[in-house]
């Protein structure tokens, strides 16, 4: 799967919805840091992905020019591209057809851009697995956390452990910003925290607060323990929109290389 310089996926997202391919492009380089292109034609698409040497396919079925099923197995050809289907016509024997031409998922219209992103990562972790981080360094400092063992470790003996809950979330939150190309990524999704630290659960307000209540306890016990700044949150948090809620490791106090196995 070829990569850019930061180590970060290039996209191509082939939509003849300009709306639809611009939400999706502005949040995957919103959110993400990453380096998204866009086509609108069938006979751009796969030009384009070359080009790019893009490892994310995102197609619609129905382009600018006709029909663009039958870009999938040229797409599923390419090595280490994932091919992911977005598609308004939703038939059982289509999506099974397109599986079979190569395609890694088919979904239906309309999707969530951080719902689509969800299942690529999914896809990209079976495909090809990372390496796990171990420490995320703190910034001008010794200090760091050890994710292997769950323990925040301070100056002058200070130290603390974190419940294997927390630690699950900071590892989420570690991987992002691994892969975040500069200080505008790293950012992860709530549902997509809850759903790597709690598993396929029903997301209630009740988990909702209990995501919060967690956080807010890890950057409580990385400020007492290290010399972290107390006008710097460790996590951070903002919202895009009215619903969807956003969570990074603050790259003002964490960034230094993570050591990995």
């Amino acid at each position: 799967m070829e990569k850019t310089d930061s180590g970060h996926d290039i996209v191509v997202i082939a939509e003849d919805d300009q709306n639809q391919s611009l939400m999706l492009k502005d949040y995957l380089e919103t959110v993400f840091g990453l380096q998204v292109f866009t086509a609108e034609t069938t006979n751009s698409v796969i030009p384009l992905v070359k080009e790019k040497n893009a490892s994310v396919l995102i197609l619609d079925l129905q382009l600018a020019d006709g029909d663009a099923e039958h870009l999938v197995p040229e797409a599923a050809a390419i090595d280490g591209l994932l091919v992911v289907v977005l598609t308004g016509t939703w038939q059982e024997r289509m999506e099974d057809e397109l599986l079979q031409a190569g395609a890694q998922v088919v979904m239906r219209k309309p999707q969530k851009p951080s719902t689509v992103w969800a299942q690529i990562s999914n896809l990209k972790d079976r495909y090809h697995p990372k390496k796990s981080s171990l420490k995320i360094g703190m910034k001008g400092t010794d200090e760091y956390i050890d994710l292997k063992e769950g323990a925040i470790i301070g100056t002058d003996g200070r130290n603390a452990y974190l419940s294997e809950e927390r630690n699950s979330i900071l590892k989420v939150l570690a991987q992002s910003l691994d892969e975040a190309s500069d200080s505008s990524g790293g950012w992860v999704e709530r549902n997509d925290i809850i759903k790597n630290v709690y598993g396929n659960i029903a997301i209630t307000e009740d988990v909702g607060n209990a995501l919060r209540y967690n956080i807010r306890e890890i950057n409580k016990a990385i400020q007492d323990v290290t010399s972290c700044p107390g006008d710097h949150r460790p996590i951070e948090n903002r919202r895009m929109g009215r619903e969807d809620s956003f969570y990074r490791l603050n790259p003002d106090v964490f960034g230094e290389k993570s050591e990995s196995s």
